[in-house]
């Protein structure tokens, strides 16, 4: 039984790097099924305290990226996890990100908010750049950790990730299927994003 339990738990963990994927492939046609799998995982025996952190966490992903595209029937993971179990996975999923918060911003990020903290008042409102920056999005309940944020003169909230060669793909440099995915979860909650690639 405790076999089975880890091969459950492996084949979970493998469909929950399903946003990513399908946000590379641009295929939005696997929500229901990944409700009906998550759904007859734990109806099949699966036990949520066996669950391991990173489990819990990228069941958030999955719950927020089905209800931040409006998958499947659009509730995301609601119909298969009890609310409690859903918060859970979001406490974790936070936690993770506040500890990241705390990292020290790369010398390039830096730069980039100071010459964004230059601009004029006439394109981005004073004392609005934030680095290392936790942008949550109350309808569904994502968060995302933002290099930079602030807000333009027009009052349109802007995201700027400073991002390095891990979040391109080799060789044709289009960005990985976890960084549209990020960039898909900030659009949902409103913000702009902008790109700028360190290496360039």
């Amino acid at each position: 039984q405790q076999q089975q339990q880890q091969q459950q738990q492996k084949l979970l963990q493998e469909l929950l790097h399903l946003p990513s994927a399908t946000a590379m492939l641009e295929d939005d046609g696997w929500g229901s099924i990944v409700q009906e799998f998550v759904q007859d995982m734990f109806t099949s025996g699966l036990d949520w305290g066996d669950l391991s952190d990173y489990s819990c966490r990228l069941l958030h992903q999955v719950h927020v990226w089905l209800v931040d595209q409006k998958l499947g029937d659009g509730r995301g993971l609601a119909g298969c996890l009890e609310p409690h179990q859903l918060q859970q996975c979001q406490d974790y999923y936070l936690q993770l990100l506040k500890k990241r918060q705390w990292q020290r911003p790369t010398t390039v990020q830096s730069q980039v908010a100071d010459a964004v903290r230059r601009l004029p008042a006439e394109l981005v409102v004073a004392g609005s750049v934030k680095e290392e920056a936790l942008v949550r999005n109350a309808a569904s309940g994502s968060a995302c950790l933002t290099d930079i944020t602030c807000t333009a003169a027009s009052g349109r909230l802007l995201a700027i990730e400073v991002d390095g060669p891990q979040h391109f793909r080799h060789p044709d440099q289009q960005p990985t299927g976890s960084t549209l995915y990020r960039n898909r979860a900030l659009t949902a909650g409103e913000y702009t994003v902008v790109i700028v690639n360190s290496s360039k």
